[in-house]
């Protein structure tokens, strides 16, 4: 039987923090030198996972069903470099980053009140 989606969300982020956080310069170096949508392709694996991830959440009523899951998806995205901007400069530590992001897209992805 699968983890609950909100447990495995938040093992998503862990782990691909820690992989991001071992290679932020190389990420920002490929950022530099290539277009955004090469980067954003090397990412398509992953972020058909986040979609299938956020599928299931929905179908369990752990994840908002009000917005379109390509916008959630984006969301994690983009939250998840911008953690890495922040490191970069100066702004957080790694660990304080992973907090921040933790929190942010937990919150972010959770079903609202109804």
């Amino acid at each position: 039987m699968p983890r609950p989606a909100d447990e495995t969300l938040r093992t998503f982020i862990r782990s691909s923090w820690q992989l991001l956080d071992r290679n932020l310069r190389m990420l920002h170096a490929a950022r530099r030198a290539l277009p955004a949508e090469a980067v954003h392709d090397h990412h398509v694996g992953i972020l058909s996972a986040l979609e299938r991830l956020i599928t299931r959440g929905r179908q369990k009523g752990a994840f908002r069903d009000d917005l379109p899951s390509h916008w959630l998806v984006g969301t994690i995205y983009a939250l998840v470099q911008a953690a890495g901007d922040q490191v970069e400069a100066g702004q957080f530590t790694s660990e304080e980053a992973l907090g921040a992001l933790e929190a942010t897209l937990v919150s972010a992805l959770r079903q609202p009140d109804a």
